[in-house]
């Protein structure tokens, strides 16, 4: 990096794959978020079998999150949406976000 200069080329990736390729099913993916519902933990996170899950099974995963610890609201001009998700858990909260954004 040191060697670079102001117009250098460098190569850049056209794709950053985000999802994995592992399907889990809809009864694991309810385990592993009824597990985190459950637990009082500060510390409790996402598990990494959830990285390493199709895009569906995120999906799924972030359904059942949200369905017991967020809401959805629409903005008081009637515009836009709201979705929020909260947790006690600063570490929770950040993996959701980097999977959600």
């Amino acid at each position: 990096m040191e060697d670079l200069k102001f117009g250098d080329r460098i190569a850049v990736a056209r794709e950053i794959p985000f999802f994995g390729s592992e399907d889990l099913s809809f009864e694991e993916v309810s385990r592993l978020a009824s597990t985190i519902l459950e637990d009082e933990n500060e510390e409790k996170s996402i598990p990494q079998a959830i990285f390493r899950a199709k895009k569906t099974s995120v999906i799924r995963f972030l359904q059942t999150l949200f369905s017991g610890d967020g809401s959805i609201y629409k903005s008081k001009d009637g515009r836009g949406l709201f979705l929020e998700y909260y947790s006690n858990s600063k570490r929770l909260n950040l993996k959701i976000y980097t999977i959600y954004f």
